[in-house]
C-alpha cells in the first residue's frame, strides 16, 4: 500500500491518542503541577512586592518629633526620605522623586528642604555609607544626607520602612506619611505620588494648611525593614552628622 504524505502527521498523532492510561495520568499530573507552581510563584510575588510593615507609620507623629535632631526648614516645607542603603526595592521611590521634584521645579514652586536619612550601623561600614541608593538619593535636588546610626531618628519618626516619605510644613505639622510607589520596587506614577507632587506646588498647602486639614495623607510604603535602636535609645538626644548638601 503506498502511504500519502499525511499519513506521517497522522500516524504521530495516532501514536499520542494511542498512549496508555498510565503514560496519560501522568503527563496530565505533571501538567497540573506545573501549573499550580506557575500559579504559586505568582501568587508569593504579586504577595512580596504588596507586602508592608504593618507596624510602620503606627506611632502618631502629628508634628516634627521635638527630641529630633534633625533641622526643620523655617522657610519651606521639609521632605525626609528613610532609606536603607542595601534596599535595591528604594530604588524606585529615588526615582518617583526625582520626577516628582522635577515636576515641582518646572512649576516655579519652591523646592522642598530634603533629608536622606539613611539607616546604618554605628561605625558606618562604606559599603553602607557609599552605597548605590545612597550615592543616587544625593542627586536629590537640595538634599542632604544623613547617616542614622542605629536607626535613632527612624524609630523617632514611627518609621521602620526604607522608602518612606514624610513632608512637613514649616510650622512641623504633617502633611504626607508613606510611600510614593505602588509596590516594592515598583517604578511608575502613583496616586500617593501624585498628592505628594500636588502638596509641594500648591503654596497654601506647605505654608498655610487649609483650616479643614484635619489629617495628613498616609500612605503605605514598601521596602526593607529599617535598623531599630535600643528602646534606651530612641528618646535621648544624639548628635547625627551630615554630609554637604546638594544645593
Amino acid at each position: 500500500m503506498l502511504k500519502t504524505t499525511v499519513d506521517g502527521p497522522l500516524a504521530a498523532d495516532r501514536s499520542v491518542l494511542c498512549l496508555s492510561p498510565q503514560t496519560r495520568r501522568t503527563w496530565f499530573l505533571v501538567t497540573i503541577g506545573w501549573l499550580v507552581a506557575v500559579a504559586g510563584c505568582f501568587a508569593w510575588i504579586t504577595d512580596y512586592g504588596l507586602r508592608t510593615n504593618p507596624s510602620n507609620l503606627s506611632q502618631d507623629v502629628a508634628n516634627w518629633p521635638s527630641q529630633s535632631s534633625l533641622p526643620l526648614a523655617d522657610q519651606s516645607p521639609t521632605l525626609v526620605l528613610f532609606l536603607h542603603p542595601k534596599c535595591s526595592c528604594s530604588e524606585a521611590t529615588v526615582g518617583e522623586l526625582q520626577k516628582i521634584l522635577s515636576a515641582v521645579a518646572t512649576q516655579s514652586s519652591p523646592l522642598p528642604n530634603t533629608l536622606i536619612v539613611a539607616s546604618m550601623p554605628t561605625n558606618e561600614p562604606s559599603d553602607w555609607r557609599d552605597s548605590r541608593l545612597n550615592q543616587r538619593a544625593q542627586t536629590l535636588p537640595n538634599s542632604t544626607l544623613v547617616p542614622d546610626h542605629q536607626g535613632i531618628e527612624c524609630a523617632r519618626f514611627g518609621v521602620n520602612t526604607s522608602g518612606t516619605v514624610m513632608l512637613f510644613d514649616p510650622a512641623g505639622k504633617q502633611l504626607f506619611s508613606g510611600g510614593v510607589t505602588t509596590a516594592r520596587g515598583q517604578a511608575g506614577e502613583s496616586r500617593a505620588g501624585g498628592w505628594l507632587r500636588t502638596l509641594l506646588t500648591q503654596h497654601d498647602a506647605t505654608h498655610h494648611p487649609h483650616p479643614d486639614r484635619d489629617m495628613c495623607v498616609v500612605q503605605p510604603a514598601f521596602g526593607c525593614k529599617l535598623l531599630s535602636p535600643p528602646a534606651s535609645l530612641r528618646l535621648t538626644s544624639s548628635t547625627l552628622p551630615t554630609r554637604e548638601s546638594n544645593r
